[in-house]
């Protein structure tokens, strides 16, 4: 078992200011979809950032996804694909 000082902890990065609230919006949502380019660099690709949801958002969302997987299983044309879209944070 890894000691504490050994382990990896999550950091919250916050953007806020009631002036410019939907700017901050789009600023947060084109730094996570930059995330995917720290995939490609040695040095960070074991840093992962994600939106900060609480659990009540994350069980919402996993049901969701679970949803959706039902749905493409049951097609028996295969014809649709099931997708759950929107942002992660505002669901």
């Amino acid at each position: 078992m890894e000691n504490k000082a050994e382990r990896i902890k999550p950091l919250l990065v916050g953007f806020y200011s009631p002036s410019a609230e939907q700017q901050l919006l789009l600023l947060k949502v084109s730094v996570l979809m930059q995330t995917k380019k720290l995939k490609s660099t040695e040095d960070y690709k074991g840093i992962f950032l994600q939106h900060d949801t609480t659990r009540a958002q994350r069980k919402y969302l996993k049901g969701l996804v679970s949803e959706a997987k039902q749905k493409e299983l049951k097609d028996e044309s295969g014809n649709f694909v099931y997708r759950v879209r929107g942002l992660q944070g505002n669901m």
